[in-house]
């Protein structure tokens, strides 16, 4: 079960599907997004691609989504964990993918974890010919909102998120 914002966030991403365009979807830290990006997966009944930028993250968000859906609709596209199979819901690293974009023509929608490490300035990124090779019907940001606390010299606590 959703927590209350994580059910917003999916609403909404559900509902930005009858409009054009890209969408970003912004979380605190240690808001779930592993719940998010699972039950995003189950709702939507079209082949999905999961990049992540991380083994560790792959495996993190197979096992949440492996506790919804069957497991045997759920693969890993990474050299990194010596798997490059795909399936309904494809879970991979941009570095590979970019090598066998071919492969995943049939990908309806595009979720790029860890959105706010992908550069945005540069027009020739890994990430942007993925996206541009597969051309999917939906392309979904997730970033993380980091929050900062710091120590001010006056001895209070300043919080600032980024």
């Amino acid at each position: 079960m959703l927590r209350k914002y994580q059910q917003d966030a999916l609403d909404k991403l559900l509902w930005s599907r009858t409009l054009p365009g890209k969408d970003l979807a912004v979380l605190p830290q240690a808001a779930g997004k592993s719940h998010l990006i699972a039950a995003y997966a189950k709702a939507v009944d079209k082949p999905i691609l999961i990049l992540q930028p991380t083994r560790e993250l792959i495996l993190q968000n197979k096992q949440k989504l492996e506790q919804i859906v069957d497991p045997s609709e759920i693969a890993v596209y990474s050299a990194g964990l010596n798997s490059k199979k795909i399936s309904r819901f494809t879970f991979g690293t941009v570095q590979s993918v970019i090598k066998a974009t071919a492969l995943f023509k049939h990908i309806d929608t595009i979720i790029v974890d860890e959105a706010d490490l992908v550069n945005t300035r540069d027009t020739d990124t890994q990430y942007r010919r993925v996206i541009a090779d597969i051309a999917p019907n939906k392309v979904i940001g997730l970033l993380l909102r980091r929050i900062e606390w710091q120590l001010d010299i006056g001895g209070g606590v300043n919080c600032r998120g980024s």
